[in-house]
């Protein structure tokens, strides 16, 4: 039985025994009338407003097979070695240190063992060319989005609308997940919930649109690889971005598999924070605000 349950339960006892002798049987049943609906309440502390919307239940399947939105909820962030490449050139970051608490960010230190610097989204620039364009800002503009997407969607600043598909050729649920604020240009995402119980936990894929002139604009699929269960959570460590240029229902079909990624994410050395953690690292910044 929960704490607060058993807290609430013994402050109506106590209650009932100062209660005159004649008015007992009215008290004890108002309290029993009371435990339930005290129960009820205490069920839903904390639960995400998401889960009372049409994608409620493919919502709490998707974070459960990701270890479940309270064991996320017990951390605030997460330090991480980061690298991968783009259009077949490797790249390699310092130490990065992701800030789970709304909105999220992503942290850096300029030299080993340095003070951390906060990393600040740069709008997108069109007109300005490839090599112009700085891998850096597309790898930490987007870390804090796809770390963990499954549970970054549930942040009060992304916006959820379910996808609709005539003739209902695909089974289990689609959504789209858009991010409000500072563009790093990719979303909004297209995520896909299979029903029924999967043999392997994890989400496997998301299709999104690229505006960063890092990489060919048009539409994408990210494939989450590599899954290890940390602290609880289960967690992608490889991500692989396929451009779907030549597919004309690019978000309908798993794409050409025989193709390239254009961009390969590992994480490495992953260590989630507690806020007392994080707030020794970064300092006391703004708390963290969910839609729970």
């Amino acid at each position: 039985m929960p704490q607060v349950l058993i807290m609430r339960i013994r402050f109506l006892f106590e209650k009932f025994n100062n209660v005159p002798g004649a008015r007992r049987p009215a008290a004890l049943l108002l309290s029993l009338l009371l435990i339930p609906a005290l129960q009820g309440c205490s069920a839903t502390e904390g639960r995400s407003p998401l889960l009372r919307t049409s994608l409620g239940p493919a919502l709490e399947k998707l974070w459960r097979e990701h270890g479940g939105l309270d064991t996320w909820r017990r951390f605030s962030g997460a330090r991480l070695q980061y690298s991968g490449t783009i259009q077949g050139k490797a790249f390699s970051l310092r130490p990065l240190l992701i800030d789970f608490r709304s909105p999220g960010k992503t942290w850096y230190q300029r030299e080993t063992g340095g003070p951390w610097s906060p990393y600040q989204i740069q709008p997108p620039q069109p007109n300005r060319s490839e090599t112009a364009a700085s891998i850096e800002d597309l790898a930490l503009g987007t870390l804090p989005l796809l770390f963990h997407l499954p549970f970054a969607i549930e942040g009060h600043e992304w916006t959820l609308r379910r996808a609709l598909h005539a003739g209902g050729r695909l089974s289990g649920v689609e959504f789209e997940a858009a991010r409000q604020g500072p563009d790093p240009g990719i979303g909004p995402f297209l995520i896909r919930i299979e029903s029924g119980e999967s043999a392997t936990r994890g989400l496997r894929s998301a299709h999104y649109l690229c505006r960063h002139p890092a990489l060919p604009r048009g539409p994408y699929r990210v494939e989450f690889n590599d899954y290890i269960k940390l602290n609880g959570i289960y967690l992608s460590t490889r991500r692989e971005h396929f451009h779907l240029h030549r597919q004309k229902e690019a978000f309908l079909s798993p794409g050409d598999t025989t193709a390239r990624p254009l961009w390969t994410e590992n994480l490495d050395s992953i260590q989630f924070l507690s806020d007392e953690e994080l707030e020794g690292l970064v300092g006391a910044t703004v708390k963290r605000t969910n839609k729970g």
